[in-house]
């Protein structure tokens, strides 16, 4: 008799003709005494891993859903959706992280239409996220679905088969790996023609122009910034600011020019992740630091500063930059307190002017007031 495992192998062990095949494995249910998704549980993989004939081919690939799909036990959890990225781990994170095996999420997917969902949606956006800068050693993907007629998570696609829905891929643009098209080596010919030797000319001293400095456009007129706090909770641990710039003024100005600051107090040293879910101007065209602020300030010990690339375009007056959904949060999942944060706002459930986020248009600040 011949165990499951056993098996496997035998059906997967690829021909000679085709050993540069890979070997995609999904998980089980029920596995380490633990039942998890269909498709999904990979604890014991492993201890007791698919081996084939030829190495390095096996590729696990779980499923990943949310409340939507099925009610589980771990969308209780009171510290939901912190508990997610452990149960992870442990399901079938683990492979990848200890370098046992590649692991591509083969399934995942959601309507995103009520809040456990997009956290679910965030918090997983975040743990593959969390490994971009491995390469090819990442996390790999694939959405469910791409058409628009599944029932339990709906599409990419709207339900016109044609619009593509944005709520559910710019977000994913953060996670997605850049497209990019090798250009052909030109192939230089070259006719050989003989060295002519130069007539030198005598000159007189030489003439010497000055250089001038560029000076810097002054900054705009009516430029201004409006902030929501997407989570008003005295603690969290996903901190949510979001932003939107308008132009009341007569100038065009390109949004590269310009940088956003928010001030708050870190509440430990764990590193920190920010992430952009949503942004017209698109979030592959924005991106952010964390600076340590010293000596600290009322209610600052670090400050976000945000950034638009050149992709970000310009801004003319009367438009705005639409509503920039963005979060940020440490490492281990541990809580921030909001309350005591210079920036944070939390009767800002619209957007707002909030004068305690500051803007800077080439390094002048031009909104809001710097903490003391």
């Amino acid at each position: 008799m011949i165990s499951q495992l056993g098996l496997t192998e035998r059906m997967a062990s690829p021909a000679r003709s085709a050993a540069n095949w890979l070997i995609i494995v999904e998980g089980v249910q029920t596995a380490g005494g633990a039942s998890y998704w269909w498709g999904g549980n990979l604890r014991n993989a492993g201890a007791q891993p698919v081996v084939l004939n030829v190495a390095n081919r096996v590729v696990y690939s779980p499923h990943d859903y949310q409340l939507d799909v099925a009610d589980q036990t771990w969308f209780h959890d009171p510290t939901y959706p912190a508990n997610l990225p452990p149960l992870w781990n442990a399901t079938w994170g683990y492979l990848r992280q200890q370098k046992i095996a590649p692991v591509l999420l083969g399934e995942f997917g959601s309507r995103l239409d009520d809040t456990s969902d997009q956290q679910w949606f965030s918090t997983m956006l975040n743990y593959l996220g969390s490994t971009a800068a491995d390469g090819a050693d990442d996390f790999s993907w694939t959405w469910w679905s791409w058409n628009p007629n599944s029932g339990d998570t709906g599409g990419i696609l709207a339900d016109d088969w044609l619009t593509v829905n944005t709520n559910k891929d710019t977000p994913l643009n953060a996670i997605k790996m850049p497209i990019t098209s090798a250009s052909p080596t030109p192939t230089m010919s070259s006719t050989s023609t003989p060295t002519s030797t130069p007539t030198v000319t005598p000159s007189g001293p030489p003439t010497i122009t000055p250089t001038t400095t560029a000076t810097p456009p002054p900054p705009p007129v009516g430029v201004g910034l409006l902030y929501l706090a997407g989570d008003t909770s005295a603690t969290t641990n996903i901190v949510r600011p979001q932003f939107e710039i308008v132009n009341t003024g007569n100038t065009t100005f390109s949004l590269s020019s310009l940088t956003i600051s928010y001030w708050y107090t870190a509440d430990n040293a764990q590193p920190q992740t920010w992430v952009c879910d949503f942004a017209q101007v698109g979030c592959a065209n924005l991106s952010a630091t964390f600076s340590s602020v010293s000596p600290p300030r009322t209610g600052a010990d670090t400050v976000l500063t945000i950034s638009f690339g050149s992709g970000a375009g310009s801004l003319a007056p009367g438009a705005n930059t639409g509503p920039i959904q963005d979060r940020f949060n440490h490492a281990d999942w541990s809580n921030y307190t909001q309350t005591n944060d210079y920036s944070f706002a939390a009767a800002a459930t619209s957007f707002t002017a909030n004068p305690r986020v500051t803007m800077k248009f080439t390094g002048v600040l031009i909104s809001g007031t710097l903490p003391t």
